[in-house]
């Protein structure tokens, strides 16, 4: 008998269950953020809040997933989960500092396997490459986009902080958005070498993708770098909130257009 929980999620429109896999994603990505920003100069409150928000996406993921197929697929998620968990939990305390790089690489790595399972095991291995490049670059530039995004609104409340952290991050978002457009022109390939064609629907699918998911995140992207240079906090936080929502439109667009070309469930 189907649970009141499955019976709900059955009437959710297939598009709606692409946010499963953008809340993994997403979480995912903040945590390889958190690992690339410099030891001792952020404070502590600030990696707890961000992995906190990380396990709230987690939650809604599990809602979604809750009729997911593949049992195996619980596991991963399930460790990533409580990683993350964990290392809140472990910004909380400084006696459990050793904890916190460790659980927050853990929790990273078990979410990638997660999502690589969510697809199933038994697809071809020249597929589970192309999509573990497909979730992998669209984690690091989920995650170090809105992270640079909430990094800036940080300073307001800490205007001593080194402008380092930021630099750093936007320099990371520079080299995601990079990886992200040869994964996406790889996907794009193999489905056209595979004999799919782009029609209109394609089309406009792919034009928000390409254009504000790429394009036009890459250019806003080096307006508030050279904000930052400058230490115009603020002029580059207001710049990394349309970069968050144009790289937001083009990854949710970017499962539309998988849907689309390669009949994927969402």
């Amino acid at each position: 008998m189907a649970t009141p929980v499955a019976s709900s999620l059955a009437l959710f429109p297939p598009a709606l269950r692409m946010l499963e896999v953008f809340a993994i994603r997403l979480a995912a990505g903040f945590a390889a953020a958190l690992l690339c920003l410099p030891t001792g100069v952020v404070e502590p409150r600030f990696y707890r809040l961000h992995l906190t928000i990380a396990v709230c996406f987690l939650a809604a993921a599990a809602v979604f997933a809750w009729q997911h197929p593949h049992d195996a697929f619980w596991l991963p998620f399930s460790l990533g989960f409580f990683c993350l968990l964990a290392g809140a939990w472990s910004w909380s305390f400084a006696e459990y500092a050793f904890a916190r790089l460790p659980t927050t690489a853990l929790g990273l790595a078990a979410l990638l396997a997660s999502l690589i399972l969510l697809r199933g095991w038994d697809r071809p291995l020249a597929d589970q490459g192309s999509d573990f490049l497909d979730d992998l670059s669209a984690a690091l530039l989920l995650g170090h986009t809105v992270t640079a995004m909430l990094l800036g609104h940080w300073y307001l409340i800490a205007p001593n902080l080194s402008i380092e952290p930021l630099l750093r991050l936007q320099r990371w978002l520079f080299a995601s958005l990079g990886l992200r457009a040869v994964a996406v022109g790889l996907s794009l390939g193999l489905a056209l070498a595979a004999g799919r064609s782009l029609d209109q629907l394609a089309w406009m699918w792919l034009a928000p993708r390409v254009l504000a998911g790429l394009v036009g995140a890459a250019g806003l992207t080096w307006m508030a770098w050279q904000s930052a240079r400058l230490h115009a906090t603020q002029s580059a936080t207001g710049i990394l909130y349309v970069v968050t929502v144009f790289v937001f439109i083009g990854e949710l667009t970017d499962q539309l257009l998988r849907q689309h070309l390669l009949g994927e469930s969402m």
